[in-house]
């Protein structure tokens, strides 16, 4: 039997990315998905999706490319992404969805099904920036 020497890590902290955390969907009828932005659920149909609407509690993640209606687009839910805001956000606002993809800093006391993460950066308006998505 071998066996596999891990290095010590200071702080005890490994950071991992899964596969599972990309899933691919459909974009919906009449919808598209945009590279970069950030999309949510078409209600009453499985698997489908659209650019999200602000303050959605159906956010799926990031769409990794562009895709019109029929296409397949693969869609992430968990990782780093350049993410264009929308209004101006401060490093470590808690994010939530803006109008047509877009992301938003939560303010002080936001639903909490809203939150999908955590500014990196600040990050001025219509401008893009680091944020930390992580959606369950």
């Amino acid at each position: 039997m071998s066996s596999v020497t891990v290095p010590s890590i200071r702080g005890g902290i490994v950071e991992k990315f899964r596969d599972s955390d990309r899933l691919t969907y459909t974009v919906g009828a009449g919808q598209v998905a945009t590279g970069g932005l950030l999309v949510e659920a078409v209600t009453g149909v499985d698997r489908q999706v659209k650019l999200a609407a602000a303050a959605s509690v159906r956010c799926q993640g990031v769409a990794m490319h562009d895709g019109v209606p029929g296409d397949s687009v693969t869609v992430a839910a968990a990782g780093v992404f350049m993410l264009t805001a929308s209004g101006a956000i401060v490093a470590g606002d808690r994010l939530i969805c803006a109008a047509a993809g877009q992301v938003s800093a939560a303010g002080a006391t936001p639903d909490a099904r809203t939150v999908i993460g955590r500014a990196l950066a600040d990050i001025a308006n219509a401008a893009q920036g680091p944020c930390a998505i992580l959606l369950a």
